[in-house]
């Protein structure tokens, strides 16, 4: 039989975690219910205590210690909903306690601390460090290697600014009403050197890409869109791999040429000291990522539609559940023990343990965003999205078509991640994303 592998997810808020132990190969639904003190003749037992969760097996006798992570402490006796599911293995829930060196922190973790340096502040002080460089996110190529560093980061006006701001204007006069109509739209022009960033953009002079970097090419405007266009569009595209890094938007006269619009998910933020650090290597999930905690925690919004720049139709629905949600996982045992008490570095863990051994298991532990997503490909999604549409309360995100997919991919692989009974919910598939 192959090592069991723990999942969990633990409800920082709730201070509550569902477990689920996969068993491999294992076909009896019977196990002892140690936790709940309903001891019986079972080939499987479940022990808890505040620093590890055991999974023990009868016969032959092995059993796997799963070790908590630093700064969460188990509570024996609250275990409950202990069973087995066919096919699958143990589930049970459990309450978790933090010590006191982070507990303020877990227990309000939409006050500043973890969330804010995993979306929007890790991002502007990575483009204020000195030796900040931007490169393409699929191949790393340098597109911007500003001497010094950027001599300025000045975040934009978040929402539909534009709109806005040309709505604003009260005239009294009608002869300067016409005049102000007849200006073209609004445009932010950055210096050479500065860079302005918001929640889906980088915006920085077109004098500043490294020469022989990008190429550029016409964009292609499908429907309604090409005959109301006065000018045209660029798309930005990586000279070495082809990745799509932007646009360049002409409509408002040639000026505009001097803007290069920069999509954050399809460009890293490294220093040319040091290479990417973990947090940055998918820019997609941390840009995703840190739109919908900023949306949540500043307008309370949960719902969001993903459609593409190029037909503007919607792909994926994502409704937020939670982002105060930490990931426990592990499967490949990194400490022996013997019956005599000795330990050492186990690499890699064989296929079947010998008889009497003790395997432990030091669990990882990972922050997430937890969703439910809904594709719109089906009659039931574009339905969804129809109605969402509708709703004010929704807020839609446009990604390029690439990306669209990627970020289906992603949410699809973190679902096939979970246990098969907490793959579904209402109708929607459970997802998630790393911070």
């Amino acid at each position: 039989m192959k090592d069991p592998v723990l999942y969990g997810e633990f409800r920082r808020q709730l201070k509550a975690v569902q477990i689920a132990i996969r068993v491999h190969g294992a076909s009896n639904n019977s196990f002892t219910d140690n936790c709940q003190g309903n001891p019986h003749q079972a080939p499987y037992s479940i022990e808890v205590r505040s620093d590890a969760i055991s999974l023990v097996q009868d016969k032959p006798l092995k059993q796997w210690t799963f070790l908590l992570p630093e700064g969460l402490r188990a509570l024996p006796g609250s275990c409950s909903g202990l069973e087995w599911i066919q096919g699958e293995g143990i589930q049970m829930r459990l309450q978790l306690e933090t010590d006191d060196l982070n507990g303020a922190q877990e227990a309000e973790p939409e006050k500043g601390g973890e969330l804010d340096e995993e979306t929007g502040d890790l991002f502007l002080k990575a483009l204020e460090n000195p030796s900040c460089e931007v490169s393409c996110s699929r191949c790393g190529a340098p597109l911007v290697q500003p001497s010094g560093g950027f001599k300025k980061v000045l975040p934009l006006p978040s929402g539909d600014w534009g709109d806005m701001a040309a709505d604003m204007w009260c005239c009294k006069s009608k002869v300067i009403a016409e005049e102000r109509g007849k200006m073209s739209p609004l445009q932010l022009n950055p210096e050479e050197g500065s860079i302005m960033v918001d929640d889906l953009h980088l915006l920085i002079n077109s004098r500043m890409l490294t020469k022989g970097s990008v190429q550029i090419e016409v964009k292609k405007m499908t429907g309604l869109s090409n005959t109301k266009q006065t000018g045209k569009s660029f798309n930005v595209l990586c000279q070495r791999c082809g990745n799509i890094l932007g646009s360049i938007d002409n409509s408002g006269g040639s000026s505009q040429l001097e803007t290069t619009k920069l999509y954050r998910y399809a460009v890293c933020i490294q220093h040319k000291r040091n290479h990417l650090s973990d947090k940055m290597n998918n820019p997609l999930q941390q840009t995703i990522c840190s739109v919908m905690v900023s949306l949540f925690k500043n307008q309370m919004t949960f719902k969001y539609i993903i459609e593409d720049e190029e037909e503007h139709k919607p792909r994926l629905l994502i409704w937020l559940l939670g982002i105060d949600t930490r990931l426990l996982f592990g499967g490949a045992p990194s400490t022996i023990k013997d019956q005599a008490g000795s330990s050492s570095l186990h690499q890699p863990s064989p296929p079947i343990p010998p008889e009497g051994s003790r395997l432990e298991v030091q669990l990882k532990s990972l922050p997430i965003v937890k969703v439910l997503y809904q594709t719109c490909n089906s009659d039931t999604g574009q339905r969804l999205g129809q109605e969402w549409n509708k709703d004010l309360m929704v807020h839609g995100i446009t990604l390029t078509m690439e990306a669209c997919l990627q970020l289906g991919l992603l949410l699809a692989t973190s679902t096939l991640q979970a246990p098969p009974s907490m793959r579904q919910m209402n109708g929607f598939r459970v997802g998630s994303l790393k911070l």
